[in-house]
């Protein structure tokens, strides 16, 4: 399984299967969110060539700078090209900004493909499969 795992900003890259799942614990500012993008320029064993989908579990806080969201909206721009299928969101409803989360994440991830928002892992993890 590849992995990484940054200690200093609480997040966590790993593979199962055909889904990449990030585990991460906010609030979401820019270092975050670099990280989450070397992570994935790390999974050195992952074939980006095939379909795949991202799970995305944000523990904390889901607020996020407006720093981090223009390199979001970077990052995705790559994986316009590698395939993703789908891409779901675990946000329990006792996350710092759950709600504000989804309404400014939805409509850049709506670009890339299917996006959807959860309180529950195995709900989005059975949605992602129906994607792959």
């Amino acid at each position: 399984m590849d992995q990484s795992v940054d200690a200093a900003y609480d997040i966590r890259t790993y593979v199962e299967g055909r889904m990449i799942v990030r585990s991460a614990r906010g609030p979401w500012h820019m270092r975050l969110t670099e990280r989450a993008g070397d992570a994935m320029h790390g999974l050195n064993d992952f074939d980006f060539t095939q379909p795949w989908v991202l799970l995305i579990e944000v523990k904390d806080s889901a607020l996020c700078s407006r720093e981090a969201i223009l390199r979001m909206r970077s990052d995705l721009s790559l994986d316009l090209m590698r395939f993703r299928k789908a891409t779901a969101w675990v946000i329990a409803a006792d996350v710092e900004g759950s709600g504000w989360m989804e309404t400014v994440l939805r409509p850049l991830y709506d670009q890339i493909g299917p996006v959807a928002f959860f309180q529950d892992r195995v709900q989005a993890k059975q949605w992602l499969s129906d994607h792959l």
